[in-house]
């Protein structure tokens, strides 16, 4: 995709957006909700790449934590590595997504939304930042609950250092209002910050479609709490428009020989290190295994010292891994009997996606499936996700091609079922978000789907449970107490194993 070649250079210091302390004492008569557009669209294009994180949050986060919680890779290590395959408590992982978050994403938000909201002529560019600040909250709401959405990234604007705890259900609510009010603003008469906006280059049908995706995607999720409102929020979005094609996803490109923590992709990193030691979970390679995937050699690469794909499973250390896989107590393992992931899919410069096509129509596939309104024809949609699932490998490499033969070979052995119909869509769902962990994690808490074996590694936290959140940073407990202690008293106590709002046990 033409999209996918831009290349774009990113200043990689926050500072470059605020003006450092004695510029402020020069500009006191300039009015803060003024800015020039190309001073915008800078801020925007940063705020797209540190969305997500750096390496450091991707790496402790998508990575240690949410791929191995839904058995996707393992890892043997009882370090920071590996405690999400054990569900061990780490403060580092646990803090790393609302430490970066917060001081960069949110706040550059809070400041971009605040210098055009005033202003007619940015209301396109305003409804992009509208809908990508829901992109970003509802990742921090996923993993932690409830958390600062009023009050955040309001310090330098309003001295607030200390914001409330907003509930979920609150912030569900303002993100679907938030997106149904950007994408009906888009103008076709105002401009638009074109090669700025790294993903779309300021094609407004497609920004309205990614809103109404978006809005797709956090209404399905409340499909267990509120069914009739996410019933409502679903075939709003259906009615507005969602994505249609692959070439709709929503990703932002990367550039390998750019700057590490900026530039290039955070979740490659890793695996570019000497001492990384995930691979691909048993789990995952036996389903892809006993469905005779084609995806399964585009995705991943033979061990070394195997012929055959084999997965790593979750839940062992260097130690009790000998005796599963047969071994002697003094022999050795080689690592390299396991499957990996596919080096190209894991380049410097791979893209960053957030979300695609294929997550639509699965998405639609389940809502006809429970007959919620203006979505019918379910085995056509979950067709057509699975499709666009096998086949968005392309946009990393053209090599990487699945053919029609091979989709249709794959639907024909592994047919739709509506008997069966919302395990299917599940299972699907988490192989089409594969390296998008966070989206993976949230909607198998949501659904169940796939039916996961737990593993119950000594001393884990969640007593032999996948974790259903993860734990609030220790630094909010001294920063900002008194907040964080009413957020716990509304939604329960700051452990693996308490349930957002939306994940309903069933």
């Amino acid at each position: 995709m033409k999209r996918f070649k831009r290349i774009f250079i990113i200043l990689v210091t926050g500072t470059i957006f605020l003006t450092a302390c004695t510029e402020d004492l020069k500009n006191l008569n300039v009015n803060p909700k003024t800015s020039s557009q190309m001073d915008n669209g800078y801020l925007f294009s940063y705020i797209l790449t540190v969305t997500g994180g750096r390496q450091y949050v991707a790496k402790r986060v998508n990575l240690f934590l949410c791929s191995t919680f839904v058995q996707q890779f393992a890892n043997l290590s009882t370090g920071d590595y590996g405690v999400g395959d054990k569900y061990l408590y780490s403060n580092t992982c646990c803090s790393a997504y609302f430490d970066e978050s917060y001081p960069q994403a949110v706040k550059e938000l809070a400041m971009l939304i605040h210098n055009m909201e005033d202003d007619p002529e940015m209301v396109n560019n305003l409804s992009m930042a509208r809908i990508w600040r829901a992109v970003v909250f509802h990742v921090i709401t996923d993993l932690y609950g409830d958390v600062p959405y009023s009050e955040s990234g309001l310090g330098y604007l309003e001295q607030n250092y200390t914001p409330k705890y907003d509930t979920q259900q609150s912030i569900y609510a303002d993100m679907l209002n938030e997106l149904e009010e950007a994408a009906a603003a888009f103008d076709a008469s105002k401009p638009t910050w074109g090669e700025s906006d790294l993903i779309y280059n300021g094609d407004i049908a497609k920004w309205k479609k990614l809103g109404y995706s978006m809005m797709l995607r956090l209404g399905m999720r409340m499909s267990k709490v509120d069914p009739t409102n996410a019933a409502g929020w679903v075939q709003k979005a259906v009615a507005g428009g969602v994505m249609t094609g692959n070439d709709d996803i929503a990703f932002v490109p990367r550039n390998e020989n750019g700057s590490r923590e900026y530039n290039q992709n955070p979740n490659s990193w890793p695996f570019h290190e000497a001492d990384w030691g995930e691979k691909i979970s048993k789990t995952l390679i036996d389903f892809m295994l006993a469905t005779n995937d084609p995806r399964i050699d585009v995705m991943f690469e033979k061990g070394s010292a195997n012929t055959v794909h084999h997965g790593m499973p979750n839940g062992y250390d260097h130690i009790t891994i000998k005796a599963f896989e047969g071994l002697g107590a003094d022999e050795s393992l080689d690592l390299n009997i396991y499957s990996d992931v596919n080096p190209i899919l894991v380049n410097l410069g791979a893209p960053l996606i957030y979300m695609t096509y294929a997550e639509v129509e699965l998405m639609l596939a389940e809502a006809a499936e429970r007959g919620w309104g203006n979505v019918t024809d379910a085995k056509s949609h979950y067709d057509k996700g699975v499709k666009a699932a096998m086949q968005m490998f392309t946009l990393y490499d053209p090599s990487l091609t699945v053919n029609d033969a091979a989709v249709n070979a794959y639907l024909a052995a592994n047919p739709y079922h509506s008997s069966v119909g919302l395990k299917q869509i599940g299972e699907q769902y988490w192989l089409a978000t594969w390296m998008n962990f966070y989206e993976s994690y949230a909607n198998w808490r949501r659904t169940g789907y796939p039916v996961l074996t737990p593993v119950n590694y000594t001393g884990n936290e969640s007593n032999g449970q996948i974790p259903r959140r993860i734990r609030y940073p220790s630094s909010e407990y001294s920063v900002n107490s008194s907040n964080l202690a009413e957020a716990i008293t509304s939604m329960g106590a700051d452990a693996f194993t308490t349930r957002v709002w939306w994940d309903v046990e069933q």
